[in-house]
């Protein structure tokens, strides 16, 4: 009897040893997996993040590439006696015998045509060579076209004078969403177009100029005598990106 007592208890023992054991290895195959799982995941993280960033480079040196086209940079340009960098300085690039002429100007250093005060557009016109007469019922026409009301200002237009003039639609009675609606203005020539394009934008909010961002004919429309216009735009070219204040133009937002 004690044999067999001592037999049942070696078995019973070797069998609780057996069951700890494959709980064990359960438990280290678990681990196995889980630490599979994170290198994985470690692994395709890192490959996303090499993926980003060979996109960003490829991404930087095609734009690089870009800005050394004809079109698109400085650096394709011939060097042009007394040419300048200041903002709108114009850059010419002849091709094939053609002339191309380009400008940059940030959008802060033009005039919005929906936020503009009236005496900046009134200096705007001037300067594109509108009497007084033509400039104030221009600047009517312009306030009524983007007003919201159908109330006709002295000199301005309304539906029914665009319809009585022949003109297939009539005042927009809402902001201006393109430079290109001004053609749809009454009394709007091709010519007064194109003089003005080079100064406005609709896309700064802002009821003045930057003039650290403007090119010279807005900021003398803005102001400013030829003469302070251009000592102003030798400072500012020469304090390499640092604000300059202009001693002018007090008005029209600098």
């Amino acid at each position: 009897m004690k044999n067999k007592f001592a037999s049942h208890s070696w078995l019973y023992l070797r069998g609780g040893m057996g069951r700890q054991a494959g709980v064990a290895m359960v438990v280290v195959l678990w681990m196995i997996m889980v630490m599979m799982a994170l290198a994985a995941s470690l692994v395709y993280a890192t490959r996303t993040e090499t993926s980003m960033v060979d996109y960003a480079r490829r991404t930087a040196t095609a734009q690089y590439r870009r800005s050394r086209h004809p079109l698109c940079g400085h650096a394709a340009f011939p060097a042009q006696q007394g040419a300048r960098s200041q903002a709108g300085a114009p850059l010419l690039w002849n091709y094939d015998g053609a002339k191309v002429e380009i400008r940059v100007v940030g959008e802060n250093g033009l005039i919005d045509i929906n936020y503009a005060s009236r005496p900046l557009l009134q200096a705007i016109l001037k300067q594109v060579g509108l009497n007084d007469e033509a400039n104030e019922r221009m600047l009517d026409i312009l306030e009524d076209f983007r007003d919201v009301d159908d109330l006709r200002r002295l000199n301005g237009a309304e539906d029914k004078d665009y319809e009585r003039a022949g003109l297939p639609f009539g005042a927009k009675d809402a902001p201006f969403e393109r430079i290109e609606e001004l053609q749809q203005v009454m009394g709007m020539t091709p010519e007064l177009y194109q003089s003005l394009t080079r100064f406005l934008t609709v896309n700064s909010g802002a009821t003045g100029i930057n003039p650290m961002l403007a090119s010279p004919d807005p900021v003398v429309a803005g102001g400013g005598d030829a003469a302070k216009v251009d000592a102003y735009m030798q400072k500012r070219e020469e304090s390499e990106g640092e604000y300059v204040q202009p001693d002018f133009g007090g008005h029209f937002g600098f």
